[in-house]
């Protein structure tokens, strides 16, 4: 079993008054243990393996090199954007490639594992790897104390759901401290965004977000010296507070959190529960990575190339076929609500819609709009019907009755339809 820094510290200090009392060696004056600079340190970092997961939209999550542009809304990136970025000035994007150990990936491959498969959000386990290297750290540590502090100038950006939220780490800065622990912080900056936990939220939502100084990670165990810096980073057993939030659930395995500042700030980007246990099916992919330290300039890396993509001969076209006469749409029923708890000028309330088709054996899909009106006053919710039911949540209403209405947008196999008025008692 390994000691740990300041075990070893303190036997060394217990045999070296030991030899001194002794006269057999003379005891190091502070001067001669001067904190020792640092020029070249490598910080390499994946995050989390959700960082390098499939999306259940847009792809999957990945790193990008420097600061993303402002898409002006909540959507994916386009090639055409030109904001992804393998390299950016000190920070460099790598991930295990086809038919290289690791290379700086390219747009088209951003989204793909070692083996060239695109992810999957169905499985925790498929990852692209991928991770950010900010290089050309300075600082200084001391061996005595095992203290230190190493900064980088740069920044690298955080994409979920092919680019619908990011956000921006600039200036990293890791201080780790006499009794084993270690801190790394960095000042962040992006864009609020709906979450999509939260149905009633509105989806068109889209804010810049005030840069602040974060805590990325803790480490306990930490441990500095001439090689470089390692230690195990906290989130299993970490608890965190959620607010309105999805709960962090703590009977699941492996259950934990990033640190609460960043679960804070990552409320206001819409990706607060993918930094914590909260009983989904990609936990097992949540879990805080290994942060390594190194000195020394990295080795370049080739960079990625895209997959060959084979095109068949074309054959001939054949004559048109004449147009199928349009698709005759199922009629829908008046949307019936039935409210679950009532809202009040302090609670949001509750209520589940119900969309019945007039096909036999079919339940209709899509959006719907509800609307509660009283005099001029108006307020509009916007959910997702899926096999003829969604859960809405009210918002706080002011005293008095409030009418409610619904109107189902329809799809493509389904007409919309509009419910009757409803009364809404509000206290």
């Amino acid at each position: 079993m390994s000691l740990t820094t300041r075990t070893r510290r303190g036997l060394a200090g217990a045999i070296a008054t030991v030899l001194a009392s002794s006269g057999l060696i003379a005891l190091a004056s502070p001067s001669q243990a001067a904190p020792q600079d640092v020029t070249d340190a490598s910080l390499v970092w994946n995050l989390n393996d959700e960082q390098g997961g499939g999306a259940f939209a847009g792809g999957c999550n990945f790193l990008s090199a420097g600061t993303a542009g402002n898409t002006q809304s909540s959507r994916m990136w386009t090639a055409a954007d030109g904001f992804y970025k393998a390299i950016d000035g000190n920070v460099r994007i790598e991930k295990p490639g086809r038919t290289s150990p690791w290379v700086t990936p390219i747009w088209q491959t951003k989204c793909l594992d070692r083996n060239g498969t695109a992810v999957s959000a169905s499985n925790a386990a498929s990852k692209t790897e991928n991770r950010v290297r900010l290089s050309a750290g300075t600082g200084s540590f001391d061996a005595s104390d095992g203290s230190g502090t190493i900064s980088w100038t740069g920044s690298f950006t955080s994409a979920f759901y092919g680019g619908m939220t990011y956000w921006t780490a600039t200036n990293p800065k890791l201080v780790v401290l006499p009794n084993d622990t270690a801190t790394l912080t960095a000042d962040l900056s992006g864009y609020g965004a709906a979450s999509s936990q939260d149905p009633g939220a509105d989806p068109t939502k889209w804010e810049t977000l005030a840069p602040r100084t974060v805590t990325l990670a803790t480490f306990t165990e930490a441990n500095i010296t001439a090689n470089g810096f390692t230690g195990t980073t906290a989130y299993r057993g970490v608890p965190v507070e959620t607010g309105t939030g999805t709960a962090q659930n703590t009977t699941v395995s492996g259950w934990g959190s990033f640190p609460q500042q960043f679960v804070d700030f990552q409320k206001q980007t819409g990706q607060s529960s993918y930094w914590y246990s909260s009983g989904g099916p990609r936990d097992a992919a949540k879990p805080a990575g290994p942060v390594s330290v190194t000195f020394g300039t990295p080795e370049p890396l080739p960079a990625d190339t895209a997959p060959i993509v084979v095109t068949p001969t074309p054959t001939p076209t054949p004559a048109p076929a004449p147009a199928p006469a349009p698709a005759v749409k199922a009629g829908t029923a008046k949307p019936v609500v039935k409210v679950s708890k009532r809202p009040t000028s302090k609670k949001a309330g509750k209520a589940t819609i119900t969309v019945r088709s007039t096909a036999s054996g079919t339940k209709p899909s899509g959006r719907a709009r509800v609307t509660i009106t009283k005099g001029k006053s108006k307020k509009t919710v916007t959910v997702t019907i899926k096999n003829g039911k969604a859960t809405v949540k009210l918002p706080k209403l002011k005293k008095g009755t409030w009418k409610l209405r619904i109107a189902y947008a329809g799809s493509t196999t389904q007409a919309p339809a509009t419910s009757k008025t409803y009364k809404v008692k509000s206290s």
